[in-house]
């Protein structure tokens, strides 16, 4: 049997080892949580430097966009002439024809 000595030395083991798997418990949390703010900081400067290539490529495509508009506007421009152009050739042959039959 058990006197009173020996089951207060029990209870203080018991306390003991109780302390010891608390305190040991404390710390991996406390190691696991590191772990998990380390990765999570991994993880947002990941999503900043993708924020930032997102930037980049919506700027470059703006200005291909301004770049084609400035294009085409010059594209109806030019065939504007060359449609004058081919008009007034065709007007000057003409009329040089004539004047050329005029004179024979």
């Amino acid at each position: 049997m058990l006197t009173d000595m020996d089951s207060e030395q029990v209870n203080d083991l018991t306390s003991a080892h109780l302390m010891e798997a608390i305190k040991s418990l404390k710390q991996d949390f406390h190691t696991e949580i590191n772990c998990m703010l380390r990765a999570i900081k991994d993880i947002q400067a990941n999503i900043s430097e993708c924020n930032g290539r997102i930037t980049q490529a919506e700027e470059r495509v703006s200005a291909a966009e301004d770049s084609i508009n400035s294009l085409q506007t010059k594209v109806k421009v030019l065939e504007g002439k060359d449609y004058i152009k081919a008009e007034l050739a065709q007007y000057l042959n003409f009329n040089d024809t004539r004047n050329i039959k005029l004179i024979w």
